[in-house]
């Protein structure tokens, strides 16, 4: 048992997020340095969801915005700025992209910190699989703020730029798939958290 709460719940100030910024990159950079051979044994599969796929994405997006506008969780002031994401998004990227042991599905909920706000767990690994990074780097862009950015690449290390605008795509699109999901299971915590991860999507 991991004693703390989900970052979702922990009600962190935007100071406190930014302080779990090398904790996070220290984490992710752990994973993501486990060999592949090591861990052929378990037989982990790979990518089988297309989360990386732009093209089949985009499409989803288009569909959750429309969504979100008629529930009115979203403005049309954030479809605009949704659209003009997307409209500097490559069609296509490097067919040769790093391949990693990725979490599959980090998001706030995912996060355990403690009564001292640190991070002390990941949980939830049922989307384990070998796939692209920006998948798991994807919360730099949805859970931290932009101050917080550096402090996190320090850590973690440098990565190219397709997989920063990548890892943006993939945080825009997981925070629309979520808000969906916070609505439906009425999760005000969950709703209230993905709205602000919204904002910092578009505020960098």
């Amino acid at each position: 048992m991991l004693a703390g709460k989900t970052a979702c719940r922990a009600d962190l100030s935007e100071l406190e997020r930014t302080s779990l910024a090398p904790q996070l990159a220290k984490a992710l950079k752990s994973l993501h340095a486990i060999p592949l051979s090591e861990i052929k044994p378990l037989h982990l599969p790979a990518d089988q969801l297309q989360r990386m796929d732009v093209i089949y994405r985009r499409k989803l997006i288009a569909e959750h915005m429309q969504a979100l506008l008629e529930q009115n969780l979203i403005a049309k002031n954030q479809e605009l700025k949704i659209n003009l994401l997307l409209a500097g998004l490559p069609e296509a990227f490097s067919a040769k992209r790093p391949l990693t042991l990725c979490h599959g599905d980090l998001y706030a909920r995912h996060l355990i910190v403690n009564a001292e706000k640190n991070l002390v767990g990941l949980i939830d690994w049922g989307d384990v699989h070998r796939g692209d990074p920006a998948v798991d780097l994807a919360i730099v862009y949805g859970f931290l703020p932009a101050e917080a950015h550096a402090d996190f690449w320090r850590v973690y290390g440098l990565v190219s730029e397709d997989t920063l605008t990548l890892a943006r795509f993939r945080a825009l699109y997981h925070s629309l798939s979520l808000l969906r999901y916070a609505q439906e299971i009425q999760d005000p915590e969950l709703l209230r958290d993905t709205l602000q991860a919204l904002d910092r999507i578009f505020s960098e």
